[in-house]
């Protein structure tokens, strides 16, 4: 079996119904997985009804420390199969402590879509970044914010985008 085929099997064998072997494809996709197959892997062991091999499909992603991941990762978070784990994939940014500012927009407009846990994720991520934005930059997106909190009839979503408004003004250079 060739090393492409065997990685496909280990893509595969994470949304086993049999917990043994869908660990074992996360322990094999540790040591010989790529980010190129790590969608499909992700969403597999993500999928899979065991909590046990989701709980370690997590961590096996927190665990990533390439700086690429962060290209992966914001691909996904606009891919509707993914929606249902922005909160895992947003985490997974600060998990693996990695360095989101040229990415700031694109977390300010995830949070049109993102339920009030995805926002504290994004706020976490954002409460990491050095404060180096120009002070106009950080007006637009706060003000983006604010029309958001103005429409959004859930209070706690609305709590959550004002704490982050807040969070805004302490990454301004």
């Amino acid at each position: 079996m060739s090393k492409k085929e065997k990685l496909a099997q280990i893509v595969n064998d994470a949304k086993s119904s049999d917990s043994t072997i869908a660990t074992n494809a996360i322990e094999a996709f540790k040591k010989n997985g790529t980010l190129e197959q790590l969608p499909a892997f992700l969403l597999n062991g993500l999928e899979n009804e065991n909590e046990s091999v989701q709980r370690k499909t997590r961590q096996l992603l927190f665990d990533i420390k390439d700086k690429r991941l962060i290209e992966v990762l914001f691909k996904l978070l606009s891919k509707a199969e993914f929606l249902p784990y922005q909160k895992i994939l947003v985490a997974a940014l600060w998990e693996a402590n990695l360095d989101c500012s040229a990415y700031l927009e694109e977390l300010i407009k995830l949070c049109r879509s993102a339920d009030a846990e995805t926002i504290v994720e994004i706020s976490t991520v954002i409460d990491t970044l050095e404060p180096t934005f120009p002070f106009e930059e950080i007006e637009n997106y706060k003000l983006d914010l604010d029309e958001l909190i103005q429409e959004e009839p859930d209070e706690i979503r609305a709590n959550m985008l004002g704490s982050l408004l807040f969070l805004l003004d302490e990454i301004v250079e």
